[in-house]
């Protein structure tokens, strides 16, 4: 007989996905387009470049570019949902716990990566 999820969930192979960290750079709001601000922030697979000074580049497990609709990598909300919700929810019907963590300040796109 195989472990019920709680015990499923303390096996080395489960653990291995407790916990994935992915980043999206959403389309610029209505007043960011009036205002003519500009995208500080760039992509190149996991990789995501903040361009301060000096520049500072972080890796994710996924990183999605939806800032720009004409980019060939842009990722639609389709794309982002069937990544993450898809993973999460074939967890779910696996009988593991799920959670979709969306953070960041005000405006930052959370309700956008979520209901799209």
């Amino acid at each position: 007989a195989s472990p019920g999820p709680a015990r499923r969930a303390c096996q080395p192979h489960a653990m291995a996905e407790n916990v994935r960290v992915a980043v999206r750079v959403r389309p610029f709001s209505k007043r960011e387009r009036a205002l003519g601000c500009a995208c500080v922030v760039s992509m190149d697979g996991r990789h995501t470049t903040v361009q301060a000074k000096p520049p500072r580049t972080y890796a994710y497990d996924a990183a999605y570019w939806s800032h720009d609709t004409e980019s060939p990598s842009y990722a639609p909300q389709e794309v982002v949902m069937r990544d993450i919700g898809g993973a999460i929810l074939q967890s779910a019907l696996s009988g593991y716990n799920g959670c979709l963590f969306a953070y960041g300040q005000t405006g930052s796109g959370k309700t956008h990566s979520l209901l799209g």
